[in-house]
């Protein structure tokens, strides 16, 4: 009974909201699904799409954010991974049939992204880039040289600073003091945002270093600065994988014989059943 009610209120709500922005102009109206699961998501979505909506989002994932069968399975109906096909009687199957865009929410390793690429999705979004970097104290550092990748995790390693063997800040009070670390936390890295960051001078009447005056470097804890140069480090590091798995959904797509190169399967653009 409360499932009826919660769903009879969501219906509501989205028809109303739709007669309330009908006519601005340059406003697209969005409406969520949610959902237990893919009956339930289905039903939800065809009933928003009958009540006009063009632009569809499904919400309430994050939660099975480490379960990719089960957050696929409830979208798209999908149950074998390695051999993932779209079930016609999904939310997903039922959106692109009638020409509707969708979005996720919250979902945005580059792992996911490999899947929305697959999937088609129009956009997503989520708070993995802030949680990786500022929360927890990890760097993206990608790496392509793997020949045959299978997931995006091929693509990219996850370095946590805390493990950095040594982490020292030149001793130099009168320039710009710059941190020496041991092998494994080197970063070679030539994108704009790691040049700001080293030339950058850390502001911050907390943080613990502050006895000389630093870089903002990433690879220490201790103030805004220090946290946010990691998002920095990752926003460059997630457009280079996002790019590379654009590259690979690409040449798996435009492939007649996947002989010797059954890899590729995991980057193909995901199909509805027929």
């Amino acid at each position: 009974l409360d499932i009826k009610r919660r769903i009879h209120f969501i219906l509501s709500s989205a028809k109303g909201f739709l007669k309330q922005v009908e006519g601005i102009e340059n406003v697209t109206p969005v409406a969520v699904v949610h959902g237990r699961d893919k009956d339930e998501r289905a039903k939800i979505a065809t009933e928003l799409i009958k009540i006009g909506y063009k632009y569809l989002a499904f919400g309430g994932l994050v939660p099975l954010a480490r379960n990719q069968k089960e957050v696929l399975q409830q979208i798209a109906g999908i149950s074998d991974l390695d051999n993932p096909r779209i079930e016609p009687d999904s939310a997903l199957a039922i959106a692109k049939k009638y020409g509707c865009k969708i979005h996720i929410f919250g979902l945005n390793s580059p792992e996911w992204y490999r899947w929305w690429k697959r999937l088609e999705i129009d956009s997503f979004d989520g708070s993995k880039l802030s949680q990786e970097g500022a929360a927890n104290g990890i760097i993206w550092v990608t790496d392509f040289s793997k020949k045959e990748p299978k997931s995006a995790k091929d693509l990219y390693r996850r370095l946590s600073i805390k493990k950095i063997k040594t982490r020292e800040w030149e001793n130099d009070n009168l320039t710009l003091s710059r941190l020496n670390v041991s092998p494994d936390g080197e970063l070679k890295l030539q994108h704009k945002g790691w040049k700001y960051l080293q030339s950058a001078r850390c502001t911050s009447p907390k943080c613990p270093h502050r006895k000389n005056n630093h870089s903002c470097d990433p690879r220490v804890t201790g103030s805004i600065e220090h946290n946010m140069g990691r998002m920095i480090i990752n926003s460059y590091a997630f457009e280079a994988i996002m790019s590379h798995i654009d590259m690979l959904y690409e040449m798996a797509n435009n492939i007649n014989d996947f002989e010797g190169r059954e890899w590729l399967n995991n980057w193909k653009r995901i199909e509805v059943q027929s």
